[in-house]
């Protein structure tokens, strides 16, 4: 493997998803160790987040982005990071549902109850969200306590695994997303969703958090034309 050529500029994102058994062993990780972007002492999720930031290393313009994007975060001293995935409620309903209306009326509890184990000042902490839907991400913005200091990044078009290749604005707004969510203090994700389970393997956090949610189809009502 060139490591060299993998850190280059651009990396192709498609949803080609592996099984775990050729990405995941022995063989693999030697090859890190051996190439010195690994220590022998690290441990699997070492390794795992390792693969992911040589899989998914972002392109100069995000790299830059997700720069200015984490100085936002660090204005103040804990940060707090979610994902919430709809599906029903998303911007283009996706005929299946995850956090549901219901479910979304319990986050502000979740994200104070983190809150709390990280300080007791609620003016020290901001909140970073990413969703695939702006009902609920004002619903947030609402309700969420006015001492913290919200932030949403709006400079790209949200995506969706869809199984076909996403533009690279999709593609640039999800890894903003990763890299800004799993460098925040604490970590609240959405059980089922892959970008959700990555930012999660992403983050070093000790304080982490997953929204339960049961997963249902839906029927999506037709827009008239």
């Amino acid at each position: 493997m060139d490591f060299a050529a993998a850190l280059q500029e651009n990396t192709t994102l498609r949803d080609a998803r592996l099984p775990l058994k050729y990405v995941y062993n022995d063989q693999n990780r030697e090859i890190l160790i051996r190439n010195g972007v690994m220590r022998e002492e690290e441990s699997w999720s070492d390794y795992q987040r390792k693969i992911y930031q040589l899989l998914l290393r972002p392109n100069r313009r995000i790299r830059e982005e997700i720069n200015q994007m984490r100085s936002a975060v660090h204005q103040r001293s804990v940060s707090i990071g979610a994902h919430i995935r709809t599906g029903l409620l998303a911007n283009h309903c996706e005929g299946i549902s995850m956090v549901d209306q219901e479910t979304l009326e319990t986050i502000p509890n979740r994200i104070e109850n983190m809150r709390s184990l990280l300080t007791n000042n609620t003016k020290d902490v901001s909140v970073y969200l990413s969703s695939d839907s702006d009902t609920a991400l004002s619903y947030l913005r609402e309700q969420l306590n006015p001492d913290y200091l919200i932030i949403v990044a709006s400079n790209h078009t949200r995506g969706r695994t869809t199984g076909k290749q996403i533009t690279e604005d999709k593609v640039g707004g999800a890894l903003l997303d990763l890299f800004v969510l799993s460098d925040c203090d604490a970590l609240l994700t959405t059980r089922g969703s892959g970008f959700s389970a990555i930012a999660g393997d992403l983050s070093k956090s000790s304080v982490k958090q997953v929204i339960p949610v049961t997963r249902g189809e839906v029927k999506c009502e037709r827009k008239r034309p």
